[in-house]
């Protein structure tokens, strides 16, 4: 798991920035969670193979158990605490 501050904010769509990322950090089959608006987000790892994104709303065990790594940011993780700290 990596956790990437400011990932989320990506201002315009960049797959080749993205895949950049997931090159350097040796990302194979990758799920990108993000908190607010992912569209951005959305739109730079689809058209990478083997990586999804998903709002951090939307998370489920499959999608976790299926990926090889998981991309997150800090209000990420802080919602998923607030969540399933319970």
């Amino acid at each position: 798991m990596a956790v990437v501050k400011g990932f989320d904010a990506i201002e315009k769509p960049s797959t080749k920035a993205v895949k950049q990322l997931f090159d350097a950090i040796g990302a194979g089959k990758t799920l990108v969670i993000y908190h607010n608006n992912g569209l951005n987000v959305t739109r730079s790892v689809r058209n990478i193979p083997n990586a999804k994104s998903i709002n951090v709303a939307s998370i489920n065990v499959y999608d976790i158990l299926n990926a090889k790594n998981l991309i997150v940011t800090p209000e990420v993780v802080a919602k998923i605490e607030e969540v399933y700290s319970k």
